[in-house]
């Protein structure tokens, strides 16, 4: 069982007894009678049935709505966003799209270039103190679509984007860092990343196209070696 999963099962568990000694507490000192117990205990679930109901739809729905989110200090990464990153150690750069599906609090996130692919193991959304300036930040394992000079096997990697909102839309940017082994031998890759929010649906895949690219490449990665390129 996942520690998620764990703290989940405690709290149910948590309210639950809670309950229950409430309702025989009020038995013990006379407020409600025995018999009553079964009455309250009814009532009790009605109005958690309901709590989780409005739970669920602030998770799944309300937490959408730009208000809300800033109310709670919650920002949507959710959908795609199109763009590039860039290996400092290989001087190059390459097409990379994110996939987010942000459920409430939870996140998932896919990434996808032309050379490999990866979904998230950890990803968690941090914001400064004065809950203005939000960053998202995820581990995820790479896998290689094909073996070739420029990336050499299966890997982990992290992203640290902090997000910023224009009039322009919403643009992604910061750095990642991998421990991909290097063709001298040595470990670890770094480089810029730059996102810029699509208005495609997710599509599972890279599937780069210059007119409709989010993101152009930006100007001083111009002239530079692109991987995966035909």
């Amino acid at each position: 069982m996942q520690v998620r999963e764990q703290r989940d099962l405690i709290i149910k568990v948590a309210v639950i007894s809670g309950i229950l000694s409430f309702l025989v507490s009020l038995s013990a000192v006379g407020i409600i009678g025995a018999d009553q117990i079964g009455k309250a205990l009814r009532y009790v679930t009605i109005s958690a049935t309901i709590g989780a109901g409005s739970s669920y739809v602030l998770y799944t729905i309300a937490l959408r709505l730009r208000w809300i989110r800033s109310m709670l200090g919650v920002p949507d990464f959710s959908g795609r966003w199109e763009g590039w990153s860039y290996s400092v150690a290989r001087a190059g750069c390459d097409v990379l799209a994110l996939e987010v599906a942000q459920n409430g609090l939870t996140l998932s996130i896919a990434t996808f270039s032309e050379l490999a692919s990866s979904e998230s193991r950890t990803a968690a959304i941090v914001s400064d103190e004065s809950k203005t300036r939000y960053s998202l930040i995820f581990t995820s394992d790479v896998r290689i679509h094909e073996s070739n000079e420029n990336v050499s096997s299966n890997h982990s990697v992290t992203f640290i984007l902090r997000l910023q909102t224009g009039a322009k839309g919403d643009i992604l940017e910061g750095e990642y860092f991998s421990d991909r082994l290097r063709v001298d031998g040595g470990r670890g890759t770094q480089g810029p990343v730059r996102l810029a929010k699509s208005s495609q649906k997710p599509i599972g895949g890279a599937h780069y196209n210059a007119e409709r690219w989010a993101m152009p490449l930006p100007g001083d990665w111009v002239g530079k070696p692109r991987f995966g390129e035909a």
